[in-house]
């Protein structure tokens, strides 16, 4: 579902992006958006829980110092959480905020603001 909306709006984007961390760790991210100056990973919840969470913001983190060094653009993480059938905890989505995160809920995904 979100290949298919990136493709509606005519995102350029690598999917199963990997990267390499600070720690020499590599992560894979759903996919990657490169732009002049800024680059945006993301990553896709389908149910987003602590454990999940965690493990993304961690990857992110990390190879987030590597990345801006390496090519000299801004990195973004992106969280996209689908809240179809069922509305993420609210201290989750605070989580991501607090460290930076961008969220797209999937419901909102054909606003103004979610494009951006």
């Amino acid at each position: 579902d979100v290949k298919e909306y990136l493709e509606k709006h005519n995102l350029i984007y690598t999917p199963h992006f990997i990267s390499k961390g600070s720690t020499g760790l590599e992560f894979t991210f759903d996919f990657q958006i490169a732009y002049r100056k800024k680059e945006i990973v993301i990553k896709t919840f389908n149910t987003l829980n602590k454990k999940n969470l965690v493990n993304f913001l961690f990857s992110w983190d990390d190879i987030r110092q590597t990345r801006t060094k390496l090519i000299g653009k801004e990195v973004m993480g992106l969280a996209v959480v689908n809240d179809e059938n069922k509305e993420p905890k609210q201290d989750l989505i605070e989580a991501l905020q607090s460290r930076g995160s961008n969220v797209l809920y999937w419901k909102r995904r054909e606003e103004v603001n979610s494009l951006k």
